[in-house]
């Protein structure tokens, strides 16, 4: 390090300067600071890697592949530019410029170039623009949340990750309130029950019931809330799914409400006590 101070190095290593090869005669730039560095020999890159030996057949087949220009593969075979090239021009090999060789990966269908190719979307059947290796079927995330394929294994996944206890979801206060019941009643329990396509909040595997414990304000309770909004709605119609589900089953369901839980826990205890017996 020539200076002490870090903003001084900095600017000292960013500084270049010309430098000529041993070999070739060729000039080329360096950061200063490697120009006293005492392993450096001035010697450029294609000088270098002139006796380094490539399997030259093979740098000419991915070459006409037409997947990618000279000097990237120059750089996957580690020889210089120069020497690329030369390769290229012993073998009569026409060198393309960026603009052609652009059109023909396009044509081919190759490559992620700034024009992009359109396809219709799943959902609405609209066109938009995707790149080439992108997977994506739907035009934006409404068509996305729309599609019922994509619902269902959404779905599918938070219900194994509930039944195997990978999903931390923190408990609402009536959840709470009711927990306590139960623990203080010393009835036996299991939290977050999957019975098909639907989580219920407690299962009493005794007497093979099902507890639901619904909020006032997301299940609507039709004491406090006469006009619904859509997310209201949307629960609403979810409950009644779920309660029809279960009744074809061999399941018995019990609902409770928040606002019965913090007023009038003594029904509800007793209530719960002679559907346990």
């Amino acid at each position: 390090m020539p200076f002490k101070d870090k903003e001084k190095n900095k600017q000292y290593r960013k500084e270049k300067v010309e430098v000529s090869c041993k070999i070739c005669g060729k000039k080329y730039f360096i950061r200063r600071d490697s120009v006293y560095k005492k392993k450096w020999q001035r010697i450029c890159l294609n000088c270098k890697n002139k006796n380094k030996t490539i399997n030259e057949k093979d740098f000419i087949k991915e070459y006409l592949k037409f997947n990618s220009g000279y000097q990237r593969l120059c750089k996957k075979f580690k020889i210089g530019g120069v020497r690329g090239k030369e390769i290229l021009k012993k073998n009569n090999i026409v060198i393309l410029d960026g603009l052609t060789l652009r059109n023909i990966l396009f044509n081919k269908g190759l490559g992620n170039w700034k024009r992009a190719l359109k396809k219709p979307c799943k959902v609405c059947g609209k066109l938009f623009k995707y790149r080439k290796g992108c997977k994506e079927t739907y035009c934006s995330l409404k068509c996305r949340s729309a599609c019922l394929e994509n619902k269902q294994k959404i779905r599918e996944a938070t219900l194994k990750q509930i039944s195997n206890g990978c999903f931390k979801n923190k408990d609402t206060l009536p959840e709470r309130i009711f927990e306590k019941l139960l623990k203080k009643n010393k009835i036996i329990y299991i939290k977050q029950f999957v019975v098909g396509f639907w989580a219920f909040d407690f299962y009493i595997p005794s007497k093979n019931l099902l507890i639901e414990v619904d909020g006032d304000y997301w299940h609507s309770n039709p004491e406090f809330y006469s006009k619904l909004n859509k997310t209201q709605k949307k629960i609403r119609r979810n409950d009644k799914s779920k309660t029809s589900y279960v009744k074809n089953k061999d399941y018995s369901l019990l609902r409770f409400w928040e606002h019965d839980l913090k007023n009038n826990l003594g029904v509800i205890e007793n209530e719960l006590l002679q559907n346990c017996k």
